[in-house]
């Protein structure tokens, strides 16, 4: 008994005891509740951040990997694609226009989903192909871009072994797929590292193809880029460090067919997959392998693939002509004495040249570029062109050839000069363009051959028309051939059989020259 309280009061105070105990208690477990909830809350989110920061991590690593791996020079707006050609300001208007209504399903054959695009050497196609590029990267529709060129420039922009993996790059890049499908592409990547070395197929189905399905209604297809572009695939070469399976049975021309068809097998397996939402244009020349494939073998498919030929239906003399006039008014205004008469070199020139080019864009901007040469003065550089002489009736490449011959000839020594470029091809064929401290570059060129200083000045002074010279303090770049078909001419025995027959060219036996002739 307590004290003062009657037995009703304490029964009372004991009951409230027990109240209070168990609300003590009660509260307290709350407490304790509330502290595990927030416990486990700040695991959970500090768990999540760190998986999340490691899957962004591991998605970087397998991009950095990827672009490692890609062939950068082959993009069409790649630093080392500087002086590639790009169309003439109101010139091949018509077969741009018909590309790009194609592109945006407004015109012929739109639900097809391969274009090809051919023409002869010189007829335009890397520049239609270059400002195609320029024009649907600024308008957002360009998913991927590759264009392939002559060690020269790159080995990797010259054969098929990082063809895919560069598609595949600049894919995933675009804003509207690089949330979903880079993601993708950077786990296989790290998952998977040997992907980067399978063969084309497997890498497209792998690496993009597959991530396109997995990805299916997680993105806005009204917003993706619309196309890949393609330039030069008769370009491509077998590459004499990573040769395909088929090089110690077949030989080189072979190999680089067979290599041709796997990028077209390729494509064409990208291209009837319903998960790929691009389509794609193929420049090249009409050679017999990539027509064969696309338009008359047995895997052809004329529902899927459609052909422009840049013939005479898309008048390129009548672009040629605007191109001529064009140019040859802005080297009016850099000569004063040329600007009286007001039409030089008039009509009738004019017209005389647009019949020697005979649809070839090459042999006007040629001709320009040799007029420009500084060591004579305009009009003499432009008489100098017209005193070349072709039979009537020959083939356009006999007009585009006699010009190169007669360009050669106005070097001081013709003979040492095409020596030169026959040493300098050899050069490109043995480095093969990896990176510029292991490719053929002008000045080491320049110092392997030489037997006395400023010989090389001496012998390529004058061909600015064909060869762009890099300046005397560049160690790094390469001699740059404004056109690929006057390489064809040097490597053509047939075509350069002019300079071929020249014998008893003084050489040093410790020159350069003399060992890469040997070898050549």
């Amino acid at each position: 008994m307590v004290d003062g309280l009657s037995p009703s009061a304490i029964e009372v105070s004991q009951v409230n005891t027990r109240s209070y105990s168990n609300s003590s208690v009660s509260s307290t477990n709350n407490i304790f509740q509330d502290v595990g909830h927030v416990s486990n809350s700040v695991n959970i989110q500090v768990n999540a951040g760190v998986y999340n920061e490691a899957h962004q991590t591991s998605s970087a690593k397998g991009i950095k990997v990827l672009s490692k791996n890609i062939a950068s020079a082959a993009i069409h707006n790649s630093s080392e694609r500087g002086d590639a050609p790009k169309c003439h300001e109101g010139t091949r208007v018509a077969v741009l226009e018909n590309i790009t209504q194609w592109i945006n399903d407004s015109g012929e054959d739109t639900q097809k989903l391969i274009l090809w695009v051919s023409g002869p050497a010189g007829s335009g196609k890397t520049a239609i192909m270059g400002s195609l590029a320029d024009k649907c990267q600024e308008e957002g529709r360009l998913a991927a871009s590759f264009f392939f060129s002559s060690p020269s420039k790159s080995s990797h922009a010259g054969t098929k072994h990082r063809f895919v993996l560069t598609l595949v790059y600049q894919i995933q890049q675009h804003a509207s797929l690089k949330g979903h499908l880079g993601q993708e592409v950077a786990s296989t990547i790290v998952e998977d590292p040997s992907i980067l070395g399978k063969h084309l197929k497997e890498q497209m189905e792998v690496l993009l193809l597959r991530p396109l399905r997995d990805c299916r209604g997680r993105y806005d297809v009204s917003v993706f880029p619309k196309i890949i572009i393609i330039d030069g695939l008769d370009e491509c070469e077998a590459n004499q460090d990573q040769g395909s399976s088929h090089d110690e049975h077949q030989g080189p021309q072979l190999t680089r067919q067979r290599d041709q068809e796997e990028i077209l097998s390729c494509l064409l397996q990208a291209a009837t997959d319903p998960a790929f939402p691009f389509k794609i244009i193929i420049a090249s020349r009409p050679e017999r392998t990539i027509r064969n494939f696309l338009l008359n073998g047995p895997i052809a498919d004329p529902s899927l693939i459609s052909h422009r030929f840049l013939g005479d239906k898309w008048d390129p003399s009548k672009d040629i002509d605007r191109f001529l006039l064009s140019q040859f008014r802005q080297i009016r205004r850099e000569y004063p004495h040329l600007r009286s008469p007001v039409h030089w070199p008039g009509e009738a020139i004019i017209a005389r040249l647009v019949k020697a080019a005979s649809g070839q864009f090459a042999y006007a901007q040629t001709v320009i570029r040799f007029v420009r040469t500084p060591s004579k003065p305009p009009q003499v550089q432009l008489e100098y062109v017209l005193g070349t002489r072709c039979d009537p009736g020959v083939a356009p490449l006999e007009y585009l050839d006699a010009l190169y011959i007669k360009i050669l000839n106005s070097t001081p020594n013709p003979a040492l000069t095409f020596q030169w470029l026959l040493a300098y091809r050899w050069f490109q064929r043995k480095t093969g363009g990896r990176t510029p401290r292991e490719s053929a570059t002008a000045w080491f060129f320049a110092r392997f051959c030489e037997t006395m200083g400023g010989e090389a000045d001496f012998v390529f002074g004058d061909l600015a028309a064909l060869v762009r010279i890099p300046d005397h303090s560049d160690v790094d770049s390469q001699y740059d051939f404004y056109h690929k078909d006057f390489l064809n001419f040097l490597d053509d025995p047939r075509r350069s059989r002019a300079f071929r027959s020249h014998t008893g060219v003084e050489m040093s036996p410790r020159s350069g020259l003399s060992i890469a002739l040997c070898e050549a």
